[in-house]
């Protein structure tokens, strides 16, 4: 994957991810408000009675169910955040350039001159330790030289 593709896949991840909260956010203040508008008009206006007969569940199994759909909303928010967190670091990573190996030892290649592409090159493979190995890469003809 280009960088390019990785970053934009990271930003819509994101915008995916704050719309999913954003909705939770506001179900969860209109469940608070609804609770407290509750509380509110049978403790201090004292119109409970009337209204707690209209109430699908009794008060304090109705404050018990909304308490337990916020946690849950809770928990959702915690997991789309630490999934997002996980992909981001995988994608990221992906961008990381793998090791490369020659004949099981970690290979390590350097360019002279630096940055040079095309043409004809000399390689040669020196052994570092029993791990690693290093492979100088000389131009011997530049790539205009070629097509001449």
């Amino acid at each position: 994957m280009r960088k390019e593709d990785v970053e934009k896949r990271i930003e819509l991840m994101g915008k995916r991810r704050r719309t999913a909260l954003k909705i939770l956010i506001s179900i969860s203040m209109i469940l608070l408000l609804i609770v407290s508008l509750i509380l509110f008009l049978v403790y201090y206006v004292k119109i409970g009675s009337a209204l707690l007969h209209y109430l699908p569940l009794p008060l304090s199994s109705l404050i018990e169910a909304i308490s337990l759909v916020l946690a849950i909303f809770i928990v959702i928010t915690i997991l789309l955040y630490l999934d997002f967190r996980i992909r981001k670091r995988r994608l990221e990573e992906s961008l990381k350039p793998k090791p490369t190996f020659y004949k099981g030892k970690r290979l390590y290649v350097f360019t002279y001159p630096q940055g040079a592409k095309g043409g004809v090159f000399a390689k040669t493979f020196i052994d570092i330790d029993d791990k690693t190995v290093i492979n100088l890469r000389c131009q011997v003809i530049k790539p205009q030289e070629i097509w001449k």
